[in-house]
This record gives structure tokens, sequence and C-alpha cells, in this order.
């Protein structure tokens, strides 16, 4: 009924929708507009992986509509096409995160602990919560992973706890004596009383902070305080999310505690907030991890009345700085220096190749490949997830200039290769 009424109403229509609204055949199509323009969404999981931004460029092209851009905090690729003079601005650009929010930085490593215990709840962010407490203020606490710790590793040898099936760090669940590592890669479960499989000790020791583990610190400082927790475990579906979030807002004095996935559902402003993690994504090698940190920063900042705290012991770090004062000018500057040192997108375009089966046959089929494209350079390395599903993960790494791209040449050599290879251009990691 949706489609039909699009397609036969003489009326202007606005039709909201993700990339199969493309697909309506409406030739009239004026403007097109691209909200959130950062998120990875945009970007297919599946063959043939395209970019629905880029498409909607060629459609722009192709219909002669208007194509408008739009977020809290453009994409470097976005700003640096801008000042290429390609794209200009519909309404003049404001570099500063607006919000009313006072921002401060708490540098965990100087915090006064005679116990020299690893606190996951800073002293003043259980101050900023015993506040809200007394005023009846509700407070969000992101942390960037669920479960209780992220990272399980022996005290003895180093060796990280990983999934025996696909080799991805698990991540300890449960509560009481009934815990559980999961991997969220695969879906592995298993008993979390194990030794290390490289030395068999039983010094397993968890790094990192998970939703879980500040879920249960946080009732036990404020014992009759109402708790939501809002991430894929305890809300894995949009009925569930929306009325965890209404039990949030319906009571005063409530604490929220989310991973990323909780800022999908604050669609009102709340009084106070605290990011207790986000240290653990500078661990990940992926170029685009400082934008992904300003990003989910500025948005709890946005969504955030009178006080927003970011704990870290990255307090120096520059990418810090600029997300607690809302600047997003010096973050960019920051960032296309970064981009320019190391030669990446937007200075460059990227095209990831990545091959999965038996070790050696990987390796051997990606050699193929490098000779196959030359003269271009093809850098080989092994996933960060080495093993998934029993599988070795090889990737090649092509580094073009930007205005090199599209070369027809090596176009045509990449739509030849096997549907054993996955091709991938300016991917969202290199990972």
């Amino acid at each position: 009924r949706a489609w039909n009424a699009i397609v036969t109403n003489p009326h202007p229509v606005l039709v909201i929708g993700t990339g199969a609204i493309f697909s309506i055949p409406r030739p009239d199509i004026g403007t097109i507009i691209l909200e959130r323009e950062s998120a990875g969404g945009y970007k297919y999981q599946t063959r043939p992986y395209a970019d629905i931004r880029v498409f909607a460029e060629f459609l722009r092209k192709k219909i002669g509509a208007e194509l408008i851009v739009g977020d809290l905090l453009l994409r470097s690729e976005t700003l640096y096409r801008r000042d290429q003079g390609e794209i200009h601005d519909r309404l003049p650009l404001s570099f500063r995160i607006h919000t009313q929010a006072e921002g401060a930085v708490i540098d965990v490593r100087k915090e006064k602990n005679p116990a020299k215990e690893f606190k996951i709840v800073s002293r003043e962010v259980e101050d900023m919560i015993g506040l809200a407490q007394s005023r009846g203020e509700r407070v969000f606490l992101y942390a960037t992973r669920r479960g209780l710790s992220p990272l399980t590793l022996c005290g003895d040898c180093g060796t990280v706890v990983t999934c025996n099936t696909c080799t991805a760090p698990t991540v300890l669940h449960g509560d009481g004596e009934n815990r559980f590592f999961l991997c969220h890669r695969c879906g592995e479960r298993r008993d979390a009383s194990e030794r290390c499989k490289v030395c068999d000790s039983w010094k397993l020791t968890t790094l990192g902070i998970g939703t879980e583990r500040v879920e249960e610190i946080v009732k036990k400082m404020f014992p009759n305080a109402h708790v939501v927790r809002i991430d894929k475990e305890s809300t894995p579906t949009l009925a569930r999310g929306v009325k965890a979030i209404s039990s949030f807002y319906s009571h005063p004095k409530s604490i929220l505690i989310g991973t990323e996935m909780a800022l999908l559902y604050l669609d009102k402003p709340i009084e106070r907030s605290a990011v207790i993690s986000v240290d653990s994504l500078f661990s990940i090698p992926d170029f685009r991890t400082n934008e992904k940190v300003m990003s989910i920063i500025s948005r709890i900042r946005t969504k955030t009345e009178l006080q927003c705290l970011i704990q870290t012991r990255y307090a120096s770090v520059p990418i810090i700085t600029h997300a607690a004062g809302g600047n997003a000018g010096s973050f960019y500057r920051d960032e296309i220096e970064e981009r320019k040192k190391f030669n990446y997108p937007p200075i460059s375009t990227l095209i990831k190749i990545t091959y999965r089966g038996d070790k050696t046959l990987a390796w051997q089929e990606m050699e193929k490949v490098k000779k196959l494209i030359e003269p271009y350079e093809l850098v080989l390395f092994p996933a960060f997830i080495e093993v998934v599903k029993g599988k070795h993960v090889v990737h090649g790494l092509i580094r073009l200039p930007r205005e090199s791209w599209i070369n027809e040449d090596l176009l045509h050599v990449l739509e030849s290769l096997p549907l054993s290879f996955s091709v991938k251009v300016d991917p969202e990691n290199l990972l």
C-alpha cells in the first residue's frame, strides 16, 4: 500500500527509509537527504558491498536532483571535499558541538586509591550520580562494551582468552557464580571456570569495563535507584528497547547504563551523563577510531543538559580534549593532518581484497592476486581476527591516489577475480 501510494500520488511526497527507497520509480525526485551520513549502515555488508552514499551521488547526477548530507559530526572525507570545493554548504557549518552541558575530563590514573584497585566508577562520577539522586535527575552512563569485562587474560603468561571457534577475544558475562565466556562474533558460549590454555594457570584476570559490570557496581552504590540497561544482550529487540527507555524516562532519579545502542533510544534530554569507558576503542587498529570516539562523545553531550563527565586513562590525548570541549574544528584539523601523514582516506582511495580458506591456500591465492594487479602494490596482512568459522582470513590492501580511482585497467582485473575473493572500495575498516 505504501509503495502504491508513493508511486501513484500526483502530489509531492516525502519518503523516509533506508537505501531500498531508491528503487521506487519516481523520476521527479527533486531532493535526496542523507541524514547521519557518518553511520556505518550506509555500507552494505554483503555483495556488491555498495555504499548508498556513493550511489546517491550517481543517482543525483542522473536525475538532476539536489543531494544534501547532514550529521552532528560530518565525516572527515566530506569536510575534505568541501575544502577542495567539490561540494558546498547549504547552510553555514558550525564547528562547535552546541550543548548546555558542562564537559569535564577525569584522569582515572590520578585518582587517589589507597588499595591500588582499579575503580570502574570514579569518585567524581559517583558524586555526580549521588547529586542527581538527591535532585531527582536522570543519569546516563555509557560503556563501550556489553558484558562484565571485554577482555580476559592470563596473569602469569599474558595469553588472551579467545573463542575456540573463531579466535576472537571472549567477553565475560553472568552474575555471581554463574559466569560464562561468550564470543560476540560467532556466539560460542562456555563456562568461565577454566585454566589458561598455554600455561594451565588459574590466574585469569579481567580487563576493561562492560555494561554488566557497571550495572553491578552502580546497584551496590545506590541500592534504591531505578537502574535500566540497554545493550544487545539485555534489549535484543526494538520492543525490549522501547520498553526499557520508557521505564527510564517514567521514573525520576533513573540511571540508564548502555552501549552506543542506547543513544538510538534517548529521544529526550537527560540531566547528567558520564562516559565510563571509551578507552578500549583506542586499542583497535583502525584509522577511523578517533572519528568514532569523537562522534560518540559528541552525541552523548548533545543529549545532556547539565553535566557530562568523561573518565579515561588517556586524558592528555587531543581527541579527548576536543570531545570534552565540543571543538569539532580542531578535531578535524588534527584528524586530516594525521590522515595525510599516513596517506589514509580522503587523501587516498583504499581497496581491500579478502580471501577466506585454508591458511596455506589463502596466502598462496593472495600472492597470485598480488602479481595479477602489478604494477599496483598489494600489501598482504592477516585479519585482526585471523580465524573465522575455521577459515583463515587474509587481507590485501591497495592504496591509490584519490584522483586515480576509478582506474579502468585495475577495475577490470578486480572484476575478474573469482567469488572466493571479496573486494571493498573505501572499506569501513581495515580489520
